[in-house]
């Protein structure tokens, strides 16, 4: 099925059918408040001509205090309105914003891992996020104009003109100035976003550093609070100069539009005056002209300056928001056909975003299925960046990759990856119970607690040693008041999430960095029965832990230099040998 294309009304039309009863109800409530508003300064006309009637004997005091009830109950009923229509407001923007938070959420699943490597990915991320929080806003603003505003401004200004046509052109000539101004502001806004975006993901990541549990140790045995303090006040500082220059070029427009607005307010005044004095217009149609006229400046002000001002500042974060929901999804929530024959690197060439050089380059591998592959090299040599071009979380910048299913068929990477399981050297540390650190590899599986428990037996997990005072639902946090764990148990815990997965394709990097030696071996042992029947990419430097694999390819500057069994690789590759006489493990090997 073909994906959404999303452009402004694409967002706004999603905005207004999340509740399409509470938003109708919404700007119904507006409108009401807008005509009732608007009639309310006409019938204030009615009453300073019957109360000055009175006065001259040709109006009734019943009649008097009839146009004044009338009037209270277009004012009360403008204010019922207003507060029906404020109250709905206030909802709606909870509901649109959680739903478009979940957009968000769902569309960061679902971008390919390679956009995570951009700086500039990871700013306009912020800012789309910052774009869920004011999509609602906006549309408000577009709906008020349209439900409120526009029935107001029609029936005061069809009044007025009826009364003194002057008085709307001047208001035409004096607002129009304000309009274009909100056209800068809205440019300007947009050139500001892209700017703050950095220095803003600078700051918070500065910020974490100083005060996060995660980091606090080191940064204090190390004495490094000082550094990263000033990184930050240096990060917050350009932050702030980016922010008050353009808030001191808004305040010089602002300005312009204000006393442009006020020339108009005066002269306006000074038309009306002039004509009551030549006894154009009575005194009770000058006040009610004028009680119109004040209203009419205060909501075309509000209108303009400060609502489309609004409007101008924030529309570039929904534009924020728009480029994220259009970008290109993977398809890794399905799965693909599980029984492979091949896995089929040509000519593959691979760069980083933001890099000049490729971290790979002219990778041709084919891997059959079965086979146990050890990935070695020093490091920077781009192991680790072909296992996951291999996985498919990255796609190669030039080349192919395919995998050949057992009926000759090839499937796309993102679809292999779920008949995929792996275990990263920097694995993630989920502040969640012990029992879902381990299924969350496999959260759709029915398990029971002995294979929870069994899982991380095998790897060495002692769950009677550990500080697990609600057992398998003990929270691995100290900051939500659970326990933590050290490297090494985390390490583990990371492995029973990948065996818990249980799938034909495993890819282990670096699995044992952070365990002890006695520990490691039992690993590479529970690895070679776990790898039988399988197939196993192994990316280590550790050649003495990698006697089990049936095949070792040795990398280079990102090229592949060396590719057969240990004893061919001694005999054939320098590169092979060279790291085989830097280790100390060879004889556990030989």
């Amino acid at each position: 099925m073909k994906p959404k294309k999303y452009h402004t009304l694409r967002v706004f039309y999603e905005t207004a059918r999340i509740a399409p009863a509470r938003f109708i109800s919404q700007y119904l409530f507006a409108s009401v408040d807008g005509v009732l508003f608007g009639y309310s300064a006409i019938q204030l006309q009615v009453v300073f001509d019957d109360v000055i009637g009175v006065s001259a004997n040709s109006v009734k005091v019943s009649e008097v205090v009839a146009a004044i009830m009338v009037f209270l109950a277009m004012k009360a009923g403008s204010e019922i309105a207003s507060v029906i229509s404020n109250y709905l407001g206030n909802q709606y923007y909870q509901i649109s914003t959680e739903y478009f938070l979940e957009q968000i959420n769902r569309k960061l699943s679902k971008v390919p891992p390679l956009a995570f490597e951009s700086s500039e990915s990871l700013d306009a991320f912020q800012r789309a996020h910052e774009g869920a929080l004011v999509a609602r806003g906006l549309l408000n603003i577009i709906m008020d104009i349209v439900t409120f505003y526009a029935p107001y401004f029609f029936i005061i200004s069809n009044y007025l003109f009826k009364q003194k046509p002057d008085l709307v052109l001047i208001m035409i000539l004096f607002f129009l100035p304000v309009f274009l101004t909100n056209r800068l502001k809205r440019t300007r806004h947009q050139e500001l976003e892209k700017a703050l975006a950095s220095s803003e993901r600078e700051k918070s990541t500065y910020f974490d550093y100083l005060a996060k549990y995660e980091y606090l140790r080191e940064t204090r045995t190390l004495r490094a609070t000082s550094f990263f303090k000033d990184l930050y006040d240096k990060a917050r500082s350009s932050h702030n100069q980016q922010l008050v220059m353009v808030r001191e070029k808004d305040l010089k427009t602002d300005s312009i539009s204000k006393l442009t607005v006020t020339l108009g307010y005066m002269l306006s005044l000074a038309l009306l005056i002039g004509s009551t004095v030549r006894g154009q217009i009575s005194v009770g149609t000058f006040a009610a002209l004028f009680a119109a006229l004040d209203g009419l400046f205060l909501f075309t002000e509000e209108l303009f300056v400060r609502r489309l001002g609004s409007y101008a500042e924030n529309f570039p974060k929904l534009k924020n928001l728009i480029w994220l929901l259009n970008l290109e999804e993977t398809h890794e929530d399905e799965d693909g056909p599980f029984g492979f024959t091949g896995i089929h690197l040509k000519n593959v060439c691979f760069r980083y975003p933001d890099s000049e050089v490729d971290s790979l380059n002219g990778i041709n591998l084919t891997i059959s299925q079965g086979e146990t592959i050890a990935l070695v090299g020093s490091n920077g040599s781009g192991k680790t960046t072909l296992a996951k071009i291999i996985l498919g979380l990255y796609r190669p910048s030039s080349g192919e990759v395919f995998f050949e299913n057992v009926n000759g068929a090839r499937t796309r990477q993102e679809l292999f990856r779920g008949n995929a399981t792996a275990v990263f050297q920097k694995f993630n540390k989920y502040k969640v119970g012990l029992e879902d650190n381990v299924r969350i590899s496999e959260i759709e599986k029915n398990y029971t607690e002995q294979e929870i428990r069994g899982v991380l037996d095998a790897v060495g997990f002692d769950l009677e040693a550990s500080e697990l005072a609600d057992g398998l639902q003990t929270i691995c946090s100290k900051e939500f008041g659970g326990t933590d764990f050290s490297g090494g148990e985390w390490q583990k815990i990371a492995i029973s999430r990948a065996i818990f997965r249980e799938r034909d394709f495993v890819v282990l990097d670096e699995p044992t960095a952070a365990i002890d030696p006695i520990q490691e071996h039992k690993l590479y042992a529970l690895f070679a029965d776990l790898s039988k029947n399988k197939t196993a990419i192994i990316v280590t430097h550790r050649l003495a832990s990698i006697s089990f694999c049936s095949r070792i390819i040795v990398m280079s500057e990102g090229r592949i230099v060396g590719d057969g069994t240990h004893e061919d690789l001694l005999r054939r590759s320098s590169a092979y040998r060279e790291l085989w006489n830097a280790g100390s493990g060879h004889s556990l090997l030989a």
